[in-house]
């Protein structure tokens, strides 16, 4: 089988070392296509048996409005058996994929995050959303929720599955003897309120914690503990193993959850 896979987060390694494995335990013959470039992140390519990453021009750094050039070319010289597109079907690059999709005759699959029933992007984002939810053969939730209002706006439940983005390397995320723990609690991810960096920062100062934080990307800066900010990912396992404790604490905040 044959699998192309595409979205702007495959820049990343958490995302693209999935389907890196898939390619090397012979899974599938697996085509990965990301911007060249995204913010400060650098796509790097990539050609082995069974895996090759390809990095292309990209137009945009919004998941609203970009694009990569030389997409259709791509996917049409692979010629693979199915598009997976890891990008929001309310996305200009996601209705472009699935255009792509039909012209070539290659079913698509997309996954989403999206878990809000009733969340408007706009009339036109509604109408993409609705659009390629109805061309893609397949549709992936990361959550229950997601599943929900792909249901609400209008897919058919058969088509749906639940299933987490990525899974976890654990040649990397794994315990370090060797590493002291520094740090009661940490927070590991992007700095936005919907991640409930305000209640955990009260919480770690009223109760005297030493705290971690390591992330970015957002419009928080915390004042209490150590903040280190945007780490790169194969530096993180050194970071999980000073603290004793992750913690998190999303809920629902302006439509986003």
């Amino acid at each position: 089988m044959k699998i192309t896979v595409t979205g702007h987060s495959l820049i990343h390694p958490r995302q693209h070392m999935l389907f890196e494995h898939m390619g090397a335990e012979g899974l599938a013959d697996v085509q990965v296509i990301s911007p060249s470039r995204w913010h400060d992140e650098k796509c790097k390519t990539v050609h082995r048996h069974g895996y090759q990453h390809e990095c292309l021009d990209v137009v945009g750094q919004s998941i609203l409005s970009y694009k990569l050039r030389g997409l259709e070319d791509s996917i049409t010289e692979f010629n693979p058996d199915i598009v997976y597109v890891m990008e929001e079907p309310y996305t200009p690059f996601a209705r472009y994929c699935s255009k792509i999709s039909r012209r070539r005759n290659i079913p698509m699959a997309i996954f989403t995050w999206e878990n809000i029933l009733d969340k408007s992007f706009g009339v036109h984002y509604d109408s993409i959303e609705t659009d390629v939810i109805n061309a893609a053969s397949v549709l992936v939730a990361g959550n229950e929720s997601a599943k929900k209002r792909l249901i609400h706006n209008g897919a058919a439940e058969d088509k749906i599955s639940i299933c987490p983005q990525t899974g976890i390397n654990t040649d990397i995320l794994k315990p370090m003897p060797e590493v002291k723990k520094e740090y009661d609690v940490a927070y590991f991810g992007r700095m936005v309120k919907e991640k409930g960096i305000e209640y955990i920062e009260n919480v770690a100062k009223e109760m005297n914690l030493k705290m971690l934080w390591v992330g970015g990307r957002g419009d928080m800066t915390p004042s209490y503990g150590d903040y280190v900010g945007w780490v790169d990912y194969l530096r993180l396992p050194g970071f999980y193993n000073k603290t004793k404790l992750f913690v998190t604490y999303p809920y629902a905040h302006e439509g986003y959850s």
